[in-house]
């Protein structure tokens, strides 16, 4: 794994609709890889480090409840 990892994005000024699809799709991955990123670095500041797999996985999975109103 090399020790920095860019994302590059080329897009004309007004995408064509394949262009938009495109950049919507890399949109989401980057959203996704922050979450995960942060749900990670949460875990380790509370004394409670996961493997990334693990991270990954809580981060899929939909939110606990908030508990009783």
């Amino acid at each position: 794994m090399p020790a920095s990892t860019h994302l590059r994005v080329r897009h004309a000024l007004h995408p064509d609709p394949d262009q938009t699809a495109a950049l919507d799709t890399l949109w989401h991955l980057g959203h996704h890889l922050w979450t995960i990123l942060a749900l990670h670095a949460r875990l380790e500041a509370i004394g409670q480090p996961q493997p990334m797999q693990r991270v990954a996985a809580l981060a899929a999975s939909p939110p606990p409840p908030a508990g009783p109103p």
